[in-house]
């Protein structure tokens, strides 16, 4: 009797996948619209938002070394619930966040959740793919990536240009509710060896992914400053139809991210890492310069283009060669963006 042909979409797959989409999807609602809830509804000055941002990025990477030996150690999904329950708490923490003091710390707070989340996120995703397609099935589960990038930002925007920065909290943390009871459902492969040991440097350090971290962190730090403040950049320049910026991003990246994952897994990374860094740093060039809304939204087009690679998970031949399943986790704490 044939055996039967790997697949990448199993029930547990779409599952994580819906769940993640339904999480990223909260995060961005919030991502471009707490900076005009910092200056507009908390009556703070521009200075403020920078701190918001990058507070939360912070206790983020501070947790990511803790989360990938925990879900290395303690198993991925008892890590993952976990982080995602308090990640629901926290959402709904910001309904009742009446001071800039309130939300530093609440930010703080949420930025340790999400950096487990992302950490442990993308590691059983890994996990819930064959091995031969595990390229291919990463290049999926970053669909939901783009896909909460195109909605979040779009349906916050929407929401808080109604003046009702309340409502936006409600709808975040109502999704993350519905992302914590889907992943519940989630059924996760079973490390083949978890066994405790004391703590040392090589549990939070894999020199092998150095490289690409190093990598990945030179391109996040433009799309971190974007993203964060793009809401106050078209609003400064009048340009219409700036909420649609997000959209327009998510199209370049779904544009070039399913057939990525093949071509990674074929060739490597080699063949469309400069390419996609041109694109960018067009995007970017057309961004500083833009006044009207075509030249706005194509440079988002491009940027998605570029970042629809080098915001790519690397696939299996990447992985460490030692004992790839059980520091996965690891792994993925220095790659994830």
């Amino acid at each position: 009797m044939p055996s039967l042909k790997p697949r990448v979409f199993t029930q547990d797959f779409i599952l994580h996948w819906f769940s993640y989409l339904a999480m990223s999807m909260a995060f961005y609602f919030l991502l471009p619209t707490l900076p005009v809830f910092v200056t507009k509804g908390l009556g703070e000055d521009t200075s403020k938002v920078g701190l918001i941002i990058g507070v939360y990025s912070l206790s983020a990477l501070l947790i990511r070394p803790a989360a990938g030996y925990a879900l290395d150690v303690f198993g991925r999904k008892p890590v993952y619930i976990i982080a995602l329950v308090l990640y629901t708490v926290a959402m709904g923490g910001y309904i009742f966040a009446s001071t800039f003091t309130l939300l530093l710390i609440l930010r703080f707070a949420h930025g340790l959740t999400w950096g487990v989340i992302t950490t442990g996120g993308s590691t059983i995703a890994a996990d819930l793919v064959p091995e031969e397609k595990r390229g291919e099935g990463i290049g999926y589960f970053g669909l939901s990536i783009t896909l909460s990038i195109a909605l979040g930002p779009l349906i916050g925007l929407s929401i808080m240009e109604l003046d009702n920065f309340k409502e936006l909290f409600i709808a975040a943390f109502a999704v993350s509710f519905l992302a914590m009871l889907i992943a519940l459902k989630v059924k996760v492969p079973k490390l083949s060896s978890r066994q405790k040991h004391k703590i040392g440097w090589s549990d939070f350090y894999e020199k092998k992914v150095v490289p690409l971290s190093l990598v990945m962190m030179f391109a996040a730090i433009s799309y971190g400053g974007i993203i964060s403040f793009v809401a106050l950049f078209y609003q400064d320049r009048a340009i219409e139809y700036g909420s649609l910026f997000f959209l327009f991003y998510s199209i370049g990246v779904a544009i070039f991210r399913p057939i990525a994952g093949k071509i990674m897994d074929k060739r490597g990374p080699a063949l469309l890492m400069f390419p996609s860094f041109m694109s960018n740093s067009i995007g970017l060039v057309l961004l500083a310069y833009s006044t009207e809304p075509k030249v706005f939204l194509f440079s988002a087009l491009l940027m998605g283009l570029g970042n629809g690679v080098n915001t790519y998970y690397p696939n299996h031949d990447h992985q460490p060669r030692a004992h790839p399943q059980t520091r996965r986790g690891q792994f993925h704490l220095l790659f994830c963006h």
